[in-house]
């Protein structure tokens, strides 16, 4: 089994602030202020549509995820600043997002052998990435983290269903007012097309018989993007979708 350590150097989206982590040889942060992520002002969080604190990772491909690992901050002066609510969004294509759930931190001890907290309860899961709401902090008016670290397992995408997608194209896409899923040269028999927002939403749902091709309207559907999910007797195979109105 492949297992490795992955550190965040960088946010691909955040709020008002950078952000870096601390890499330390040992598991252990001192009560130094480098390298810390802070944000005193609010953004609109991309996922809620609400002014918060937040960050989004980005891994180069779907990575299998064992556990996360998450310091606080560490400065005795700033022990206030640190994450107390996060909620832990994920999704594989940046489309449709799945809430892990909330979950707390420990206020920072301002102890130089500090080894932070590896999320407790959180079962292992596949993305490619993640997103932090900070809901909370622990009494201050900014928030923040020193350092995140996600620990790489291994991943189970079966190579059946990698091999199912090449099998349909949807076109055309970008689609206006009608979308085409063509199937001629599928072998797994496709019982469902469903049409997800980017919030997990079902926006269209239909059930598929014996055909080699299905013309879906579009017509109702905001501009955005959509994940086209295809049921088949063999798996699932997700295909991305945009839609948009010309004006």
């Amino acid at each position: 089994m492949r297992t490795s350590l992955l550190f965040i150097l960088a946010a691909l989206l955040c709020s008002q602030a950078g952000l870096q982590a601390q890499c330390l040889p040992l598991d252990a942060h001192n009560t130094s202020l480098t390298g810390l992520w802070v944000s005193c002002e609010t953004s609109t969080n991309q996922l809620t549509g609400e002014q918060g604190h937040w960050i989004r990772y980005q891994f180069n491909q779907v990575e299998a995820i064992d556990e996360i690992q998450m310091w606080n901050i560490n400065h005795p002066e700033y022990l206030d600043y640190g994450a107390r609510e996060i909620e832990i969004h994920i999704s594989e294509d940046g489309v449709v997002w799945t809430s892990l759930g909330v979950y707390e931190l420990e206020r920072a001890p301002a102890a130089d052998d500090y080894v932070g907290e590896v999320i407790s309860g959180l079962e292992p899961f596949e993305a490619e990435y993640i997103h932090l709401s900070m809901l909370s902090n622990h009494g201050a008016n900014c928030v923040g983290l020193a350092e995140v670290k996600f620990t790489l397992g291994q991943k189970t995408t079966s190579t059946i269903e990698e091999s199912l997608a090449e099998e349909y194209l949807i076109a055309p896409n970008p689609a206006n007012d009608e979308v085409t899923l063509y199937m001629a040269n599928a072998t797994a028999q496709v019982n469902q097309i469903r049409v997800i927002d980017m919030l997990g939403r079902t926006a269209l749902q239909r059930p598929v018989r014996s055909e080699d091709r299905v013309r879906i309207e579009t017509a109702s559907l905001t501009d955005g993007h959509y994940v086209m999910e295809i049921t088949t007797d063999q798996g699932l195979v997700a295909k991305p979708l945009i839609v948009v109105h010309p004006n």
